[in-house]
């Protein structure tokens, strides 16, 4: 079985799951770690990343 993988840049949809996914691998990684931003700060930080992943 053969399978492509296709890198491309993040786009703008990206921003929340990319977030998602940071957080949920912060939490399993580090679980006595307290982060220090709430995840709504992680999500808003993320979206700009993916805005000017472009540029």
């Amino acid at each position: 079985m053969t399978s492509e993988i296709a890198l491309r840049r993040a786009a703008d949809a990206d921003a929340l799951p990319a977030a998602n996914v940071w957080l949920r691998s912060f939490a399993a990684a580090l679980p006595s770690v307290r982060c220090a931003h709430d995840e709504d700060d992680v999500r808003d930080w993320l979206a700009p990343s993916c805005s000017t992943a472009r540029n």
